[in-house]
């Protein structure tokens, strides 16, 4: 199972798990590009609406800094979506690695916010439940990459 995470030759003809692992990396690359454009483009109303951080509550300076890793933020996440259109359009054998490197990218944030508990809007903010809804995905599509497809 490793090789096929961490393939020896990283191209298009290697790649030997379910084709509908490659088709569900599309949607998942490009919610992940259109998160990452908004929270670039639009930080502090990703900050208050989708992850329901009060900015309000914050001093100026705070809020100042909340908006601004926020777009940092976007920018990773931008970043992330490029590099899984990269491996489908030219290193499919990667497929694998780029669904472990979205699982733990959201898996990770995920335990960070576990653990680095802050205040929020009273409710669960819609951006949890859309990140939720993808770790669902990347999940499924983890796993159907590393099945061996079936000819016939």
């Amino acid at each position: 199972m490793l090789s096929r995470i961490f393939p020896k030759s990283a191209d298009n003809g290697a790649y030997r798990g379910s084709v509908l692992a490659v088709w569900l990396l599309v949607p998942i690359a490009l919610i992940r590009l259109l998160q990452g454009a908004n929270s670039v483009w639009h930080p502090a109303m990703v900050a208050a609406g989708a992850d329901g951080i009060p900015l309000d509550s914050y001093g100026h300076a705070a809020g100042e800094m909340i908006v601004l890793l926020f777009a940092l933020l976007g920018l990773y996440l931008v970043l992330m979506g490029l590099i899984a259109v990269v491996v489908l359009i030219r290193y499919r054998a990667l497929i694998p690695f780029a669904y472990l490197l979205f699982l733990a990218s959201l898996l990770g944030t995920r335990a960070i916010n576990v653990f680095y508990p802050t205040g929020r809007a009273e409710g669960t903010p819609i951006g949890f439940y859309v990140n939720m809804g993808l770790l669902a995905a990347m999940a499924a599509g983890f796993v159907l990459s590393l099945m061996t497809r079936r000819n016939g």
